[in-house]
């Protein structure tokens, strides 16, 4: 990254993608770390469609964060345009949070395993 880049991305916000499955818990911890409730939380998989931004200081730095759909194949159009979005967001972004559900991870030796 150039200097003139670092510096515009250090003025603007970094920008940070939370990814991830339906229902790992993308919205929770953007409402975490956001401090308040700005997506909404919900048992159904798919409630997040859009990206959602919201803008706050972590450890000192300017940090605009997108929570995304959740990846997952689907036939309906409107979801399959979400996880589009996402997708692009993330190939976008400075850095991705990717959030996994812990039931979804199977402990092998010493390393986690997915188990899709």
């Amino acid at each position: 990254m150039s200097k003139s880049k670092l510096a515009e991305t250090i003025r603007e916000g970094f920008r940070i993608s939370i990814i991830g499955a339906p229902n790992a818990g993308k919205s929770t911890l953007m409402n975490t770390l956001a401090q308040r409730r700005v997506a909404i939380v919900s048992d159904i998989p798919g409630t997040t469609r859009d990206l959602i931004q919201t803008n706050l200081t972590l450890m000192g730095f300017n940090v605009v964060l997108t929570d995304t759909a959740g990846l997952r194949e689907s036939e309906d159009t409107i979801e399959k345009e979400g996880i589009k979005l996402a997708k692009e967001e993330a190939s976008k972004s400075d850095g991705v949070i990717l959030v996994v559900d812990a039931s979804e991870l199977e402990t092998k030796g010493n390393s986690l395993h997915l188990d899709n």
